[in-house]
């Protein structure tokens, strides 16, 4: 999933970084970049701070907290807790280094490292080894950290939308396609799994997830 959308607000990710900052152009269909040419632009250019896209991506958040959820692209490491790195901190790491016209990476300081490891952190997903278990007893620690019930994330894919981490967590990077869409739907403090023909289903437990990734 490229971004997160919580009612109005547009959550960055790391597909999103990669124009930004022009580190890449990523996968792009023939027909648009015939058509860029076409009117003397290029793809890019539209990511620039010249150009209305440009200006308000950059001023997107990389977390945001609405009611008892914190809604994160990738997911928060512990180190940002070790670091005392909130969410306005995380934000503002972000956006002066978006909005910066010379930016460059030697110049970037270890908590704006770590927080654009938030648009890329993979450590909720069980993938076996020390750290991934440590996790476990670290959670509590970070729900805490940010006054939060969980933490919901994408950029790893799942095959539903599913809590992981004994419920902290709750990924809703799913499979794309008419049906197979679902969303996360938060209702008086319960979790539901909704599809595209209206079905609403509790997210009652963790369950066993694919190792696809994003």
């Amino acid at each position: 999933m490229p971004f997160l959308l919580t009612g109005n607000t547009l959550i960055l990710g790391n597909h999103e970084i990669v124009h930004l900052l022009k580190m890449g152009r990523g996968e792009l269909a023939t027909k648009y970049t015939v058509l860029f040419y076409n009117v003397g632009l290029d793809y890019s250019d539209f990511f620039t701070h010249e150009f209305e896209l440009g200006r308000w991506l950059r001023a997107s958040p990389f977390a945001v907290r609405i009611n008892d959820e914190l809604f994160i692209h990738g997911g928060i490491p512990p180190e940002c807790v070790e670091n005392k790195l909130d969410i306005e901190k995380i934000n503002t790491c972000a956006r002066t280094v978006l909005n910066d016209k010379d930016f460059r990476v030697e110049d970037v300081d270890h908590l704006t490292r770590l927080a654009f490891t938030c648009t890329e952190y993979r450590g909720y997903f069980d993938q076996g080894g020390d750290y991934y278990r440590s996790l476990e007893g670290k959670m509590d620690d970070i729900l805490a950290f940010y006054g939060v019930r969980h933490i919901v994330v994408g950029h790893s894919m799942v095959d539903e939308v599913t809590t992981l981490k004994g419920g902290r967590v709750v990924a809703v990077d799913v499979p794309f396609g008419a049906d197979l869409a679902q969303a996360l739907l938060i209702e008086n403090d319960t979790l539901y799994r909704v599809y595209a023909d209206g079905r609403k289903e509790k997210i009652s437990s963790d369950k066993v997830n694919s190792d696809r990734q994003r």
